[in-house]
C-alpha cells in the first residue's frame, strides 16, 4: 500500500502532537513506572526516551496515513534486547508500549475533538494508531519469543558445558560453590554418577525425564544431560528405568568434588553392561567378575579357547552339550532341577556333564573350574547377541 498524503486537518493534529510531545511523553512514561512495578528497574530517562519515540511514530503514521507492515522491521527490538537482558517479562514490557501508544491515541482524539474533526477522519485516524500498536506488539513479541529460545539455548550449552567439567574433573571449587547452587546442587550432598544409553523404542529425552523422575528428590536434587552421545550426570537416589529399554551404568555415591571418580566408574560398567546387551540398571556389585569378561580380553579369549572351541568340533552335540552345561551352573549345579529345566532323564544330564568334562578336560567339582567355564560361557553368550 503506498502512503498517501493526510488531509489538511491531520496534518495540523500531528502538529500539534509534535509540539505537545515532551507532555505526552512525560504523561506516559510517568504513567508507566508508576503502574507497572518492574519497570523501577528500568532508568526513567530511558521509558521517557522511548515514550518520545512512540509519539514521533505516532505522528507519523498519522501523516503517512499508513501503519508500518508485517515485514516493516522497527528500532523498538533493539530496545526488547535491552529489556529482556535486564529481566523485565515481555508482558509487562507489552503493558508498557500499550500504556504510551493509548495515550498517543488519546491525545489525538482530544485534539481532533477540539478542532471540530470529522468523525470519519478521527475513527480513520484512531485505526491507524490501533495498527500501530499491533504492528508494535505483534514484533515486539516475536522477538521476545526469540530471545527466549536463544537465552533457553545458552542456558542449556552453560548447563551442559558445568555438567562436563564436573563429570571429568575441571571444575574449579570456585565453580562448584557458585554453579551448584544455581543448579539446585548441595557441596555438602553425596550423588550418583551415572551414564546411560536408550535402547530401542526409547530416546535420549526420554531417558533423561526418566532419570528426572526416578533418580531426583524433592529435598535433593541432581543434573542430567547428554554427553558425548549418552546421558549422563549425577542422581541423588540411585535411579530405576521402570520397563524403558535402556542400559545405566551407575558409580558410588560421592561428594560432589568426587563426581570425577564415580563417572569413571559408572562409564566402565555401562560398557560392560553394553557388551552383555540387557537392559537395566547396574553397579559395579551387579556386575562383579563379568566386568573382567570385557576388561581382560587375553583371559577371556584364553577360556573360550580351553573350555567353548573343543565343542565347535562336535557338529550339533556342541551346543547341546554347552547348553546344558550353562543350564547346570546357572541352577546352583543341582542335577534335579537342571534335568528338569532341560526336561531330560537326570541320567542324560549325567551323561552329558561327564562328555563335557572329558572333551574340555575340566572339573566341574572344582570351584576355579567352575568360575573361569562361568566367565567363558558368558563372553560366548555375550558375542552371539
Amino acid at each position: 500500500m503506498t502512503p498517501s498524503a493526510a488531509p489538511m486537518s491531520i496534518v495540523l493534529i500531528a502538529e500539534q502532537m509534535t509540539s505537545n510531545c515532551e507532555m505526552i511523553a512525560q504523561r506516559s512514561a510517568q504513567r508507566v513506572a508508576r503502574e507497572i512495578p518492574t519497570y523501577s528497574r528500568i532508568p526513567f530517562d530511558e521509558i521517557l526516551a522511548q515514550a518520545k519515540i512512540n509519539v514521533g511514530r505516532g505522528v507519523q503514521v498519522l501523516l503517512s496515513q499508513q501503519a508500518p507492515g508485517p515485514d516493516e522491521k522497527m528500532s523498538d527490538i533493539l530496545v526488547a534486547r535491552d529489556r529482556f537482558r535486564e529481566g523485565l517479562p515481555m508482558e509487562d514490557m507489552l503493558r508498557g508500549y500499550r500504556i504510551s501508544l493509548g495515550d498517543i491515541r488519546d491525545e489525538f482524539i482530544a485534539c481532533a475533538e477540539r478542532m471540530g474533526l470529522d468523525a470519519d477522519l478521527i475513527v480513520h485516524g484512531t485505526v491507524l494508531l490501533w495498527e500501530l500498536t499491533d504492528s508494535a506488539t505483534v514484533q515486539l513479541s516475536t522477538a521476545y519469543r526469540e530471545m527466549s529460545v536463544e537465552k533457553a539455548l545458552h542456558d542449556e550449552f552453560d548447563r551442559i558445558d558445568f555438567l562436563r567439567r564436573l563429570l571429568f574433573g575441571n571444575a574449579s571449587t570456585e565453580e562448584l560453590h557458585s554453579l551448584s547452587r544455581l543448579y539446585r546442587l548441595s557441596t555438602e550432598g553425596r550423588y550418583y554418577a551415572v551414564r546411560g544409553r536408550p535402547g530401542n523404542g526409547a530416546s535420549l529425552q526420554t531417558l533423561i525425564r526418566q532419570l528426572e523422575k526416578s533418580g531426583f528428590t524433592s529435598n535433593s536434587h541432581g543434573i542430567v544431560g547428554v554427553i558425548d552421545g549418552d546421558v549422563a550426570g549425577l542422581t541423588a537416589v540411585r535411579p530405576t528405568l521402570d520397563n524403558l529399554d535402556a542400559i545405566i551404568g551407575v558409580g558410588p555415591r560421592v561428594a560432589l568434588h568426587n563426581a570425577e571418580h564415580s563417572f569413571r566408574r559408572a562409564t566402565r560398567i555401562l560398557d560392560v553392561a553394553n557388551y552383555f546387551g540387557s537392559p537395566g540398571v547396574f553397579t559395579l556389585e551387579d556386575l562383579s567378575w563379568r566386568i573382567g569378561v570385557v576388561e581382560l580380553p587375553e583371559v577371556t579369549e584364553t577360556l573360550v579357547r580351553r573350555y567353548i572351541e573343543p565343542l565347535n568340533k562336535l557338529d550339533e552335540f556342541g551346543p547341546v552339550l554347552k547348553d546344558t552345561v550353562r543350564e547346570y551352573l546357572a541352577s546352583g549345579q543341582r542335577l534335579g532341577a537342571t534335568a528338569q529345566k532341560l526336561i531330560i532323564h537326570i541320567n542324560t544330564l549325567r551323561y552329558r556333564l561327564e562328555r563335557y568334562q572329558d572333551i574340555v578336560g575340566a572339573d566341574l567339582s572344582s570351584t576355579n573350574t567352575v568360575m573361569e567355564v562361568l566367565w567363558a560361557l558368558q563372553a560366548q553368550q555375550s558375542a552371539e547377541i
